[in-house]
């Protein structure tokens, strides 16, 4: 079966190329390991996770190893808007994705609690296609 990742940047906030990928990197890194991480940590883990289907979570796993042996596939492409990246993101879940979105801290080129790209994936290529299948290449 051939995984892949896409990450989601928006465009409307003309970010610097490294702040792109820095945003990027968050956003692979968050959905890999399948937690919230926003700038006020203590909150989260305030929060109570619901317990996982035992299943799903061994499927992730298996999921996740076959795409690191396998190159780690990633693709990048570009929203113009936040409406635009929301909904990708409503219709990644509703579709069983793994999937992880990025609030910026604010302490560089965006204001603080700004939602700046999301990473879909690793999941089957042909399920992230289905939803990602029409926007275009960073």
């Amino acid at each position: 079966m051939a995984l892949k990742q896409v990450i989601i940047m928006r465009k409307d906030l003309q970010m610097r190329k490294g702040k792109m990928i820095a945003q990027g990197a968050h956003a692979s890194l968050g959905c890999m390991i399948g937690l919230d991480i926003q700038p006020n940590m203590t909150e989260i883990l305030k929060q109570e996770y619901p317990t996982p289907d035992l299943a799903q979570v061994h499927q992730d796993a298996m999921n996740m190893r076959n795409w690191i042996e396998n190159g780690m596939t990633k693709i990048c492409l570009g929203v113009d808007s936040l409406e635009e990246l929301e909904t990708i993101m409503q219709q990644a879940k509703t579709a069983g994705l793994r999937c992880y979105s990025v609030t910026d801290a604010g302490h560089t080129e965006v204001e603080p609690g700004t939602i700046t790209c999301c990473a879909i994936g690793p999941n089957e290529v042909e399920a992230i296609d289905m939803i990602t299948g029409n926007l275009g290449l960073l």
